[in-house]
């Protein structure tokens, strides 16, 4: 709608509404006929009382006749004209019957049927003020045409009523036009900001699409690059098995280094995913935060030295209430951040208590960052001081995945800095002083997964990518395993419809062909052997839909592509559940493999996401 008509509408619907209250003002005339009773002729006063409560009917029945009808451009057209009518044939009246009831006034009557005209005029200026001409079409003929039947008394007294009148007159009508153009600039005012709303309207429709067109194209990037990738990878671990001379291990080794970076890419977008998709969910307990800077310390403290930095890691004793995987995630990136970022001089990691919280800040002595973009580096994909885009600190995801880590647990995420100051980021947990078993704190005892192997182990592997196929029947077969390959759900159950015995495992594919996904698939081979068979999801597949439905389904899930120790892990667990603490569903925990901006031991410095 635009402005001007928004405002023509607006009009027309005040105008409307006061017709009911300019019907009810008709009562001043039965009044005023009522006062002059004695020196006006009846016949007059009976008509003038009769056309009044005609006008007043009228105007009643034409509201009533508009008022449940949506009012656009043209109904506001024939409102206005209606009442460009109705406000004539009014001053007409009103103006014609008060200058005939003048004319034999005595001195009393005349104040009061001038001081009823006064008040006409006020009422006037509001009922008709939100159109000016329709207020000119009464007050012309109502209350204008009264000076000449004062002057024409030809009393000294009327003629100073008639230059009191011609101020008041004046007066009113400079007013009424004041008014009017303040109502004016306030529908303006308000369309402006209608047209602004739906302005903002369109263009945040216009980003969701193009945020939703991203993720889209993410998701299908990222599956398709994890469809070779994942047989890549299973073809290096089959590749390590074999004995080969050193140049080719050595060049096989590179091989595996030029893997492991795209794998760091696929799982930093998978875990931007999963926490866009609602698929992590934190799982918060009382821990020791001690347990968590000292693996921090371990973990960077070579890194650090190497740099010549000074890593120093405050002691702290203290008990928080979190999801302790999440918050060593947060931290971890933090940390490694700033270690790739601060080119000399101390990183501090550091604990204060405060009003039952633990304010948990990582210092660095680094170049700092402006505040202009201290918002910026939080979005996906900005490095600041890397328009080369240096492989080596990271893709920009780092500080994009801590924003919203911390936004899923509802910690405050505070950063301070200045260019040459270095930088500070804080975030805050709660305090709790539950003593807690030790054992919590512990982690699990590591599986002895050398002296664990899969001799004699039947593995279904359905995937419908024959190079993955393939590669994972090479894979496996290199650890001891029997393998049924099949391309969909139907395929491996003909192929195991004469077998007596379970399979030991279902490693299936989430997205196949033949009318069935992973998930489906899986059901349908522990419903024909009536038995729980150990089953893991691979997938590729990073839509947000997907990610929820693999986290509803309980099942071990896996994210292509894989590494060869990682699906070893896996298997090991599933098969054999006692051997491991819990079982691994990446759908629900976001992947502890290692990545460049989700781990830390790769994320960009502390100036860039």
């Amino acid at each position: 709608m635009k402005i001007d008509e928004g405002i023509a509408i607006a009009q027309a619907q005040q105008l409307h509404r006061n017709w009911p209250t300019l019907a009810s003002g008709n009562a001043l005339g039965y009044a005023a006929a009522f006062l002059c009773r004695d020196t006006a002729p009846s016949a007059f006063l009976q008509s003038w009382v009769v056309a009044l409560t005609l006008l007043a009917a009228g105007r009643v029945a034409m509201w009533h006749h508009y008022r449940h009808r949506a009012f656009d451009a043209a109904l506001a057209r024939r409102v206005v004209t209606s009442g460009l009518i109705g406000a004539v044939v009014s001053g007409v009246l009103w103006g014609g019957g008060l200058a005939f009831l003048l004319t034999n006034a005595s001195a009393l009557q005349r104040d009061l049927l001038l001081l009823t005209a006064m008040g006409l005029s006020v009422s006037a200026m509001f009922s008709y003020g939100c159109h000016f001409p329709t207020f000119l079409a009464f007050y012309i003929p109502s209350i204008v045409s009264l000076l000449p039947t004062l002057v024409f008394q030809n009393t000294p007294d009327s003629r100073w009523f008639a230059v009191g009148m011609s101020v008041f007159v004046a007066t009113v009508a400079v007013v009424a036009r004041n008014f009017n153009r303040m109502v004016l600039q306030s529908l303006s005012l308000r369309f402006d900001k209608l047209a602004l709303v739906e302005q903002l309207t369109v263009q945040k429709d216009i980003a969701e699409s193009a945020n939703l067109s991203k993720s889209r194209f993410l998701a299908a990037a990222s599956h398709d690059l994890a469809q070779p990738m994942n047989a890549l990878g299973l073809y290096l671990g089959t590749l390590r098995t074999l004995a080969l001379p050193a140049a080719a291990q050595e060049l096989c080794a590179n091989v595996g280094q030029c893997t492991q970076s795209i794998h760091e890419l696929l799982a930093s977008l998978l875990d931007v995913s999963k926490l866009d998709a609602g698929a992590v969910q934190p799982e918060p307990r009382e821990f020791m935060i001690a347990a968590v800077l000292e693996r921090i310390r371990i973990e960077f403290e070579p890194c650090a030295k190497a740099k010549g930095l000074d890593l120093r890691i405050a002691p702290c004793s203290a008990w928080v209430l979190g999801d302790a995987f999440l918050i060593e995630r947060i931290v971890r990136n933090l940390v490694s951040n700033a270690v790739r970022y601060t080119e000399r001089g101390t990183i501090l990691l550091g604990c204060r208590r405060s009003a039952g919280r633990l304010r948990l800040a990582v210092y660095d002595t680094g170049i700092g960052i402006a505040p202009v973009d201290q918002r910026l580096i939080f979005e996906e994909f900005v490095q600041l001081g890397n328009a080369q885009r240096d492989r080596s600190q990271g893709i920009g995801l780092g500080l994009s995945i801590v924003e919203r880590l911390a936004r899923l647990q509802g910690l405050a995420l505070t950063l301070k800095s200045a260019p040459g100051r270095g930088s500070v980021f804080m975030v805050d947990l709660p305090l709790t002083d539950a003593a807690v078993h030790a054992q919590a704190l512990a982690a699990p005892a590591p599986v002895a997964h050398e002296a664990l192997d899969f001799a004699g182990r039947q593995v279904v592997v359905v995937d419908d990518e024959p190079l993955i196929q393939h590669a994972t029947r090479g894979l496996l077969e290199a650890w001891g395993c029997s393998v049924v390959t099949a391309a969909s759900g139907q395929e491996a159950l003909a192929q195991l419809s004469g077998s007596l015995r379970p399979p030991d495992l279902l490693l299936c594919d989430y997205r196949l062909g033949g009318g069935m996904n992973g998930l489906q698939g899986v059901q349908a081979l522990r419903e024909e052997f009536n038995h729980d068979v150990a089953a893991i999801i691979v997938t590729g597949d990073t839509a947000v839909r997907h990610l929820r439905e693999l986290e509803a389904s309980g099942l071990h899930v896996l994210h292509k592509p894989l590494a060869a120790h990682t699906l070893r892990q896996a298997m090991l667990r599933a098969i054999q559940p006692a051997c491991a603490s819990a079982p691994v569903n990446t759908a629900s925990r976001m992947a502890r493999a290692p990545s460049a901006d989700s781990t830390g031991l790769n994320a960009q410095p502390t100036a860039s996401s």
